[in-house]
C-alpha cells in the first residue's frame, strides 16, 4: 500500500458545504463514496478541514495499491458514485476532475516510518 495526500482548495464562503460533502460521504452517500475508494484500490482515506492564510482548504490523506487510479475513476466514470463526487468537489473547489490533474502530482519530500 503507498500513502498519498493532496489539497483540495474550498473555495470562499463554501466551508459550511465542504463540511456538509464530508458528512454526506458518511451518510446518504456512503454506499457511492465506497464503490469509487474499491475501484480505485483505495483502503484508508482521512480528510481534514485546514484554514490558512491561503485559503481553506481539505487536505486528503490515503492508502491505495496504485495511488493516482481514484482521479482516473473519477475522470472517466460516468455513473452516480463518480458523477456525484465529481460535482460536489467542483462545487465546494471548483475543481473539475473529467480530464487530467491540474498540474502535477503532488512531490513526496519527507516520508518518515515510526518505529
Amino acid at each position: 500500500m503507498t500513502a498519498y495526500n493532496f489539497a483540495f482548495p474550498v473555495q470562499p464562503g463554501k466551508t459550511d458545504l465542504a463540511r456538509k460533502f464530508a458528512a454526506e460521504v458518511h451518510a446518504e452517500h456512503a454506499d457511492h463514496y465506497t464503490d469509487l475508494m474499491e475501484r480505485s484500490g483505495t483502503t484508508r482515506v482521512t480528510w481534514t478541514l485546514n484554514d490558512t492564510p491561503a485559503g481553506m482548504f481539505i487536505l486528503v490523506w490515503y492508502e491505495a495499491t496504485e495511488p493516482l487510479a481514484i482521479f482516473e475513476v473519477l475522470a472517466t466514470s460516468d455513473d452516480d458514485a463518480a458523477n456525484w463526487m465529481r460535482g460536489r468537489i467542483e462545487e465546494c473547489g471548483g475543481i473539475e476532475l473529467t480530464g487530467p490533474l491540474p498540474g502535477p502530482a503532488p512531490e513526496v519530500v519527507l516520508e518518515w516510518p515510526a518505529v
